[in-house]
């Protein structure tokens, strides 16, 4: 009929608001994805205390064992740039000390060197200071926890390996009582460092127990201890040892994990927010990554928000992957491997919404992988320094590990590895593959099937291409290692 009107709902007008309707979301996801910004870093530092005071051992009182460790690493590191350049960089990262005409260590030019400076310049003054102390003390943190740098770290590795090779000079010199002093101060910093809630402090502080455990099996292997010696030793060690929890550094990575979430999504108020992909690239550089090439219309990525999770969805995930793996060091080995695979097929079986998981989350299977390292040299030196004290005693080893229960060691601990006793057995003659002699001690290593003390040997090349064989001890604690073992009364390698 003549003028009659059309009705709204015609298909093209539906198509034409349909079309509209797309061209107003896409537009305001292109505003937002332009114009939206992170929220703010939370405040960590309530619950930094908290953790500190829930984890750090009983009866630790505040310290200012940080303003003490500045003040020394002026001191380390003017020794270190005056070595620099006065002797030839592998001088400088090479072993401290040499094989002495008589056979025993003798240091190097470069490291005697250094322990000179160190005298010289106030060093045992400030360790003596330093020594006092029951904690580093706790600093204010501000901005983000992922991108402080703990310059106190740098100095005590320095410190350690002073400290390391005080206590060896010691040792030869034959005053035992100055090297349980010097292993005293070795433990003692890495407890420090070891009270503070960050992954890496940790790793330092069992870096410096290995080290100091190191010295001291290598010390028992060229000398014959007295029974009152080793009660030193152990005495120092029931001191100073165990560290605190390691699941004092999972829950700070959690607060980092939380810190990233907040400046990589928008904040709606409520503990919620949108992902932000171009804030996520900013991160991953800040971290030595390469995130794609954006141009300049970077921010447009933020639209990938609309298939990427909440803010809410993606800490509830880190939270329960965090949760995961603090149980990790309260469950036995034998049931961890399997935790760590469900806990890095959980990560790695999600999609690219998952990105942010993927990029921040440690590899914390391989934490507890170190920390079942550290326990074992711990436990595997205890049960050391009560065999050399049964041989001062006596003067023999024993024929099996139970002859030193219970009066040189009150009770047998298990090799974390194994989960039974650590490896034993009398010499009647020095170890070809390894060199000890009285007796082999060993842990079964990564595999945790001992293999009657049998080393990892790899192969080693002097300056004119002559190859010899040395024994690799680390290598027996790797993944991928099998039918070798950890040697703990391995005497002391040279470079030839």
């Amino acid at each position: 009929m003549a003028g009659q009107k059309k009705p709204w709902y015609r298909i093209r007008n539906i198509i034409l608001a349909f079309v509209l309707l797309i061209v107003v979301m896409v537009g305001w996801q292109v505003i937002f994805a332009l114009t939206a910004r992170p929220g703010a870093p939370r405040d960590v530092n309530p619950d930094l205390r908290r953790i500190v005071e829930t984890y750090a051992p009983e009866g630790v009182e505040p310290g200012q064992g940080q303003e003490i460790i500045a003040e020394l690493k002026p001191v380390l590191d003017d020794i270190e740039k005056d070595l620099q350049e006065r002797f030839d960089p592998d001088d400088l990262v090479s072993m401290s000390f040499r094989r002495g005409d008589d056979g025993r260590p003798v240091l190097t030019e470069a490291g005697a060197e250094r322990l000179r400076l160190f005298d010289e310049n106030g060093g045992p003054e400030i360790v003596e200071r330093l020594t006092n102390e029951p904690s580093l003390g706790m600093r204010h943190m501000d901005g983000l926890l992922l991108e402080i740098l703990l310059p106190e770290l740098g100095a005590t590795r320095r410190l350690a390996r002073v400290l390391g090779s005080q206590m060896t000079v010691a040792a030869t010199a034959g005053d035992f009582e100055a090297a349980a002093a010097r292993l005293d101060d070795l433990l003692h910093l890495a407890e420090l460092v070891s009270q503070q809630p960050v992954l890496i402090s940790h790793l330092v502080g069992w870096a410096i127990v290995d080290l100091g455990l190191n010295e001291l099996r290598t010390i028992m292997t060229e000398h014959d201890l007295t029974t009152a010696q080793c009660e030193r030793f152990v005495a120092v060690m029931d001191r100073r040892l165990p560290l605190p929890s390691p699941v004092m550094a999972i829950e700070g990575e959690r607060l980092v994990f939380q810190q990233i979430a907040d400046v990589t999504h928008t904040d709606d108020g409520r503990g919620s927010g949108r992902f932000l992909l171009s804030e996520l690239g900013n991160l991953e550089m800040t971290m030595g990554a390469s995130p794609p090439t954006l141009g300049g219309a970077a921010r447009i990525v933020n639209m990938a928000h609309i298939v990427m999770p909440s803010k809410k969805e993606t800490l509830d995930l880190a939270n329960e992957h965090y949760d995961g793996y603090a149980e990790l060091f309260e469950m036995p080995r034998s049931k961890r491997d399997a935790k760590v695979a469900e806990l890095e097929a959980f990560i790695q079986q999600r999609d690219l919404r998952m990105r942010l998981l993927q990029v921040m989350l440690p590899a914390l299977g391989r934490v507890a992988d170190t920390y079942d390292g550290i326990q074992m040299r711990i436990d595997g030196t205890r049960v050391m320094l009560a065999i050399e004290a049964r041989h001062a005693a006596t003067g023999a080893y024993p024929d099996d590990l139970d002859a030193l229960t219970p009066t040189y060691i009150d009770d047998l601990p298990n090799d974390p590895y194994s989960g039974q006793t650590f490896g034993y057995r009398r010499l009647n003659a020095p170890d070809a593959a390894t060199g000890a002699t009285g007796y082999l001690l060993w842990s079964a290593g990564f595999d945790g099937e001992s293999n009657d003390g049998t080393p990892v040997l790899v192969e080693e090349y002097d300056d004119d291409g002559n190859e010899s064989m040395a024994v690799s001890n680390s290598s027996a604690l790797n993944r991928d290692n099998a039918e070798t073992d950890f040697i703990l009364n391995l005497p002391r390698q040279y470079e030839e």
